[in-house]
């Protein structure tokens, strides 16, 4: 596995906006609620449209204390399996939002994440920008893709959200058939 750097500085460098609206009280997810694996099915993060990358996959482990949830951001960069490691926090009177930081040589490197919307199956978070990365939105699945139902209940969701609509037009589905969803 390798560390693209210039991708990582794309992808950690979270934080410096402006306070973030409250999403539905149904959006709160508890740190266990967050454990596992979740495909990236859209996004308006440009790295994640890039040819060379593919399958961003985010994977957060079983909490192992009551303050932190390990995670791991896993993509292939022209091929090559490439990882990001890093901690999520959740903030005790909001539990919509997560500080992340990263782990090894980007220990310096934290920023903030929003959940906006929540099933058991999917989930749309908001992130907040950086001087390299533009704020965003991801929409994650529990699997390997969406059924159309599902993609009708998040579009009315982010529709919804004052935070997420203005990205609606700027999210963009991610190819997802060269990836290994089912290991």
């Amino acid at each position: 596995m390798r560390v693209a750097w210039t991708t990582l500085f794309a992808t950690c460098l979270f934080g410096c906006a402006a306070p973030v609206p409250p999403a539905s009280p149904e959006a709160a997810a508890p740190q266990f609620l967050l454990e596992g694996r979740w495909t990236v099915q859209s996004s308006s993060l440009p790295m994640w449209h890039e040819a060379d990358i593919t399958c961003p996959t985010l994977v957060y482990l079983p909490a192992m204390t009551d303050d932190h949830v390990d995670d791991f951001v896993l993509y292939e960069d022209e091929g090559e399996p490439t990882v990001i490691a890093g901690k999520d926090w959740q903030d005790p009177n909001d539990r919509r939002h997560v500080t992340w930081r990263g782990r090894g040589p980007l220990f310096l490197f934290s920023g903030d994440w929003y959940v906006r919307a929540k099933t058991d199956d999917w989930m749309i978070i908001y992130f907040e920008s950086t001087m390299v990365s533009p704020e965003g939105v991801d929409v994650l699945a529990r699997g390997a893709s969406l059924r159309a139902g599902q993609w009708a209940a998040i579009e009315a969701a982010i529709a919804g959200d004052p935070v997420l609509a203005p990205f609606a037009s700027q999210l963009k589905k991610v190819d997802r058939e060269t990836c290994d969803d089912d290991a």
